[in-house]
C-alpha cells in the first residue's frame, strides 16, 4: 500500500505491551497510518525483523492474504507515548506508558550502528475484524464459508509451506478475519500475520 511508517516525524504509541524483554507497540505515524511494531532480540539483530518480512513475502506470493509488512529504522528519539497511552506489563495489569519508563526500556532494545531501532512494521488492517480464523471446522454464520476448513486445499498447502520456511508458529491466534468491501461488495478476508 505505501512504503511503511513515516520516519521523518514521531512515532506515536498508541497501545503496547511491555512483557519480559519483548515489546511490541502499535503506532501512528505523522501521515495518520497505524503500524504494529515488533523488535528484534538484543542478541540478535535482524534476527526476528528479517524472518517476518521474508515469511510474509514468501506467504503473499504463495497466494495468501498478509497485511503489509515493512521494515523500518529510526531514532529512538521518535517513539512517544500518545496522551493517555496504556501497556500491559509484567503483571499482566494495565498502565499509563511514561516517556521515562519508554526510555529506560529502550536501553534493552538492540541499535544499529548508526543508534538507531530496526523494526518489523505490520500495516493495521482496514475493516472490521472479526476474531480469528480456525483451521478446522467452519464459521457457522457466513454463508460464504460452506466448506470445512481442513479440507480446504489452501490449508492442507499451508502446513507445507510453513514447513518448508520453518514457521512453527502457525497458530489460529496468528490469524484474523477482517469484513472489507471489495468491488462494491461486503466480504469476510482470512489474513496470516505474525511470522
Amino acid at each position: 500500500e505505501n512504503d511503511g511508517p513515516d520516519t521523518s516525524g514521531n512515532l506515536m504509541i498508541t497501545r503496547g505491551q511491555i512483557e519480559g524483554l519483548d515489546p511490541r507497540f502499535f503506532v501512528k505515524d505523522s501521515k495518520g497510518d497505524e503500524y504494529f511494531l515488533k523488535f528484534d532480540p538484543m542478541d540478535n539483530l535482524e534476527m526476528a525483523t528479517a524472518a517476518e518480512i521474508i515469511a510474509s513475502r514468501f506467504y503473499y506470493a504463495f497466494g495468501y492474504n498478509v497485511p503489509q509488512y515493512t521494515l523500518a529504522t529510526f531514532e529512538p528519539s521518535k517513539l512517544v507515548p500518545g496522551e493517555g497511552t496504556k501497556v500491559y506489563d509484567d503483571t499482566g495489569f494495565k498502565k499509563k506508558l511514561m516517556q521515562q519508563e519508554l526510555d529506560e526500556f529502550l536501553v534493552f532494545i538492540p541499535q544499529d550502528a548508526n543508534g538507531h531501532l530496526r523494526v518489523s512494521a505490520s500495516k493495521v488492517l482496514a475493516g472490521e475484524t472479526k476474531g480469528g480464523f480456525s483451521y478446522s471446522g467452519r464459521r457457522r454464520n457466513d454463508p460464504q464459508d460452506p466448506v470445512k476448513h481442513q479440507a480446504r486445499r489452501e490449508i492442507r498447502g499451508l502446513r507445507l509451506f510453513s514447513a518448508w520456511l520453518n514457521n512453527f508458529d502457525m497458530r489460529e491466534s496468528n490469524t484474523v478475519d477482517v469484513v472489507t468491501a471489495e468491488n462494491g461488495q461486503t466480504t469476510l478476508k482470512h489474513y496470516l500475520t505474525d511470522f
